[in-house]
């Protein structure tokens, strides 16, 4: 706006308080510490959320300083792939600013170190500091060392927190969730990421997980693994994580071998909005009714693959569905013809690699295109021999 509007850059140059939010994460921003320095001390005094995702090695404790001196309002910042950020940045931060809530550390740590910010002490300072205001904590994709220890710790002293973001993290011991703990300490969280991070449910006993109050508020819950040598979650597991969480909106389940139907099938929640998962019929019956995005890629068995497509085309009060993702799933060309034709929400459909299906047919539809398909379907187009019988 600034470069069509000289009123409008006159008034951003003298009005601080505008600069509440603040997005420095574009790739058209010149990266330059200096830069930043200057910017914190002349115009980012008022500034609330600050998002330098993406700065790598131009961030130091140099320009972290300046933020903590001059940004004594912050209360969320985002330092993900920052990779010259440390312990002693956190400790600056922290101390300077009293108003933080959410921090985002993804991918700061390649290596698991004493120097690293989300190491044991450095996750000690920030909780004791911000702990009982802390809403949200982003460490995905690091590699840590006592990530057991880190964990108790928000357990212990994050009430408030709301979204949780362990996905993709390489601990250097067996990665174990104490479930009852985050209920009882943690009884506020909505989103809680545990993709890909090879975790197990820690052990509790019969008590406490009959005692612990669930998680209420719960709305997201990631634990999809693509790696089948990394440990999945059971029945058992879901089963103590879900168990009062009737708000649930999306469940992530790909890769999860150890979890069977009728365990999803008994997840309280009956508004679920997205379901990632495979072999899935009873699932999208029972949810065919709130369903926004279903995600079926390379679901290999057929017959399931067809019978869960056409529980949730065939659902007796409709679907709102708008998202389906088939991507090298073994979906009919029958199944498609029914699914176009009783779901007209529909507004994206990935049939990528779908060996069953005609020539020409294989590949995302979306908008237009999505509707012309519908209707080149429903005039026989893709018909005669090239249809799956």
């Amino acid at each position: 706006m600034a470069k069509v509007c000289p009123l409008w850059q006159a008034v951003v140059d003298t009005e601080r308080c505008l600069w509440e939010h603040v997005d420095l994460s574009w790739t058209t921003i010149q990266r330059s510490e200096p830069r930043l320095v200057r910017l914190c001390q002349d115009r980012l005094n008022y500034t609330k959320d600050l998002n330098l995702s993406g700065w790598g090695n131009s961030l130091t404790c140099r320009g972290i300083q300046a933020i903590a001196t001059h940004c004594p309002k912050l209360c969320a910042i985002n330092l993900s792939h920052c990779t010259k950020v440390f312990s002693d940045s956190i400790q600056i931060l922290v101390e300077k600013c009293p108003n933080l809530k959410s921090i985002d550390l993804s991918a700061v740590s390649r290596t698991p170190s004493m120097t690293s910010p989300v190491c044991l002490s450095s996750m000690k300072t920030l909780v004791s500091k911000c702990g009982d205001q802390l809403t949200h904590l982003i460490m995905a994709e690091n590699k840590v060392s006592g990530m057991n220890s880190i964990l108790t710790l928000i357990a212990e002293n994050c009430p408030n927190l709301i979204a949780l973001d362990l996905s993709n993290v390489m601990s250097t011991t067996d990665l174990l969730f104490p479930i009852e703990k985050f209920q009882k300490g943690c009884p506020k969280l909505r989103v809680l990421r545990l993709a890909n991070s090879s975790v197990a449910m820690a052990c509790a006993s019969v008590v406490d997980q009959v005692q612990s109050p669930g998680f209420p508020d719960l709305e997201e819950l990631s634990i999809a693994v693509k790696v089948m040598s990394l440990r999945s979650i059971g029945d058992n597991d879901l089963e103590r994580l879900l168990k009062t969480s009737h708000k649930l909106r999306l469940l992530d389940a790909r890769g999860c071998s150890n979890i069977s139907v009728s365990g999803l099938v008994c997840i309280p929640a009956w508004d679920i909005a997205a379901a990632r998962t495979s072999d899935v019929e009873l699932v999208l019956r029972k949810w065919a009714h709130s369903l926004h995005v279903v995600d079926l890629s390379w679901a290999v068995n057929e017959e399931a693959t067809n019978q869960a497509i056409m529980a949730l085309a065939t659902a007796e009060n409709g679907t709102p569905i708008q998202v389906v993702d088939l991507c090298g799933s073994a979906i009919s060309f029958d199944t498609i013809k029914v699914l176009l034709s009783n779901c007209p929400t529909l507004t994206k459909l990935n049939l990528q690699s779908c060996r069953s299906l005609p020539r020409g047919m294989k590949r995302v539809y979306e908008g237009e295109e999505l509707q012309r398909f519908r209707e080149e379907v429903k005039e026989g187009r893709f018909g005669g021999e090239n249809s799956i019988q």
